[in-house]
C-alpha cells in the first residue's frame, strides 16, 4: 500500500515541477470542447433558436404529451390553463380597465384645470381612485393564483423529468456507461438537480409571459390603430410622405428595431451561457473532489498539485464570466438607450398626430398607456434576452444527458453485447469397472 502511496506521490510532483497537469487529470476532450465552443460562438442567432426549440420540445414532450397518464396530464394542464386563463385576465380586463380609466383620469385633470367648478370633477376623480384600488387588488389576487399555479406545474414536470433521468442513469449500470463512454457527459449529477429545476421553473414562466405578450400587442394595437393622426415626413425635412396611423407605425417599428439589435449583438449568449454552466459545474465537482479524498491528499502530499487545479478551474469560469459580462454591458447600454427612446416616443408621437387633429387629455393618456403597452410586449426578447439564452443553455445540457444515456442503453443492448457461450457439458468421470 505504501509503495503504491509512493508512486502516486512522485507521479503528482513530477507533474508539477513540470508545469503540466497531473496524468489523469488532462482533459482528452478538450480540443472537442473548444472546437464545439467556437462553432456555437460563430453560429447565427436563427440557428440557434431552431435548435433550441427542438431542444424544448423533445423534453416537454414525455410529460405533458407521450409518457404521463390520464390524470396526471389532467392535473398538469389545469394548473397551465388556469394560469394562462389570469394571464388573460390579466390583459382583457385589469390593463383594459387601468386604460380605461386613464383616459376618464386625463379628462378629469382637463376639467379641474379648464373649468371654475371643480365640484363635479373631484367626485368623479374620487370614484376613480376607488377604481383603482380595486383594480388593484384584483391585479394581486390574479398575480399570486397564477403564480402558484404555475409553481405546481413546474414542481409536477420537474417531478416527472427527474425520475425519468434518475432511472436512465441507474438503469443497465448507465451512469458508468456514461463516464466510460468515447463522449463522457460532465457533472450529469448538477445536470439532474439543478438543470431540471431551472427548465421548468424559467420555461413556464416565459411561456405565460410570451402568452401575455402575444394578448397585449392583439389587444392594445387596435387601440393604437384606431387613434387619429398621420405624420408628414416632409415637415421634418423628409421626402413628402404621409405616414398614416402614426401612433401604431411607432409603436411596432421601434420595438422590431430593438429587437434585430438585441439578437445581433447578444448572438454569443447563449453559448456563452452553456460554457459557464459547464465550467461552474466543473469547479464545484473539483472543490467537491477534494473535500472527499482530503486523507488522500494530505498523505500523498500532492496540496500543492491540487491547489494548482482548483485555482485553474475557477480561472476559466472567471474568464468565461468576463466574456459574459462584456457581452451583458453592450446589450444593458442598448437596452438603457432603446428604453429612454421608448419612454419619450409616444409623447412625441401623439404631439404630432394633435398637430392636425383635437385630442382631449383623456385621448393622450390613454394612447400613452396602449402606446407603453404595445412596446412592452413587442420587446418581450429585448427584456428576457439573458433568461432566453439561459434556458436555451439549459436545455442542450439536458438534452446531452438524455441523448448519453439513450446510446448507454443502446450499448447494453444484446446487439452490442452477445451473450456468452453455453458452457461446455461436464464430462463424468468413468465408473468402476
Amino acid at each position: 500500500m505504501r509503495s503504491n502511496w509512493g508512486k502516486l506521490r512522485s507521479t503528482f510532483f513530477s507533474a508539477a515541477a513540470s508545469g503540466r497537469p497531473p496524468p489523469g487529470r488532462v482533459d482528452e476532450d478538450l480540443e472537442r470542447r473548444t472546437a464545439l465552443f467556437a462553432e456555437k460562438l460563430n453560429s447565427t442567432s436563427l440557428d440557434t433558436s431552431r435548435g433550441m426549440l427542438r431542444n424544448l420540445w423533445a423534453l416537454a414532450k414525455p410529460y405533458w404529451w407521450s409518457d404521463t397518464g390520464w390524470k396526471e396530464k389532467l392535473i398538469a394542464y389545469s394548473l397551465l390553463v388556469g394560469a394562462l386563463t389570469l394571464s388573460t385576465w390579466n390583459i382583457l380586463h385589469i390593463q383594459v380597465a387601468t386604460n380605461e380609466m386613464s383616459s376618464q383620469l386625463g379628462d378629469v385633470m382637463q376639467g379641474l384645470f379648464g373649468t371654475a367648478d371643480k365640484g363635479p370633477w373631484l367626485a368623479q376623480m374620487t370614484d376613480l381612485m376607488k377604481t383603482g384600488l380595486f383594480i388593484a387588488c384584483e391585479y394581486m389576487v390574479a398575480k399570486a393564483l397564477k403564480d402558484n399555479m404555475l409553481m405546481r406545474a413546474a414542481l409536477r414536470w420537474r417531478a416527472h423529468m427527474t425520475g425519468r433521468l434518475i432511472d436512465g442513469v441507474m438503469e443497465n449500470d448507465n451512469a458508468y456507461r456514461i463516464r466510460q463512454s468515447a463522449k463522457p457527459v460532465e457533472n450529469p449529477d448538477q445536470r439532474i438537480a439543478d438543470d431540471n429545476r431551472d427548465l421548468t421553473d424559467n420555461g413556464l414562466q416565459l411561456l405565460s409571459d410570451a402568452y401575455s405578450s402575444i394578448l397585449a400587442i392583439y389587444t392594445f394595437s387596435n387601440i393604437l390603430w384606431h387613434m387619429p393622426g398621420h405624420l408628414n415626413l416632409g415637415l421634418v425635412g423628409l421626402p413628402d410622405w404621409n405616414v398614416p396611423h402614426l401612433m401604431f407605425a411607432i409603436g411596432v417599428a421601434l420595438p422590431v428595431m430593438a429587437n434585430a439589435g438585441t439578437f445581433w449583438l447578444g448572438r454569443r449568449l447563449p453559448a456563452q451561457e452553456y460554457e459557464q454552466q459547464r465550467l461552474e459545474a466543473n469547479f464545484r465537482s473539483s472543490l467537491k473532489r477534494v473535500f472527499e479524498n482530503a486523507e488522500q491528499i494530505a498523505l500523498s502530499g500532492v496540496r500543492v498539485v491540487e491547489r494548482h487545479i482548483l485555482h485553474n478551474t475557477f480561472n476559466a469560469v472567471a474568464q468565461n464570466a468576463k466574456a459574459i459580462l462584456a457581452t451583458r454591458i453592450k446589450l444593458s447600454v442598448f437596452s438603457s438607450f432603446y428604453t429612454d427612446i421608448a419612454d419619450l416616443a409616444p409623447y412625441f408621437g401623439i404631439l404630432a398626430a394633435s398637430i392636425k387633429n383635437n385630442l382631449t387629455m383623456g385621448s393622450y393618456t390613454s394612447g400613452a398607456v396602449a402606446f407603453t403597452q404595445v412596446q412592452s410586449a413587442l420587446s418581450f426578447a429585448v427584456d428576457n434576452f439573458g433568461k432566453i439564452a439561459q434556458l436555451g443553455a439549459t436545455a442542450e445540457r439536458l438534452t446531452e444527458l438524455h441523448d448519453a444515456i439513450t446510446a448507454a442503453n443502446a450499448s447494453a443492448s444484446p446487439a452490442h453485447n452477445p451473450s456468452p457461450p453455453a458452457p461446455l457439458p461436464q464430462l463424468q468421470a468413468p465408473g468402476p469397472s
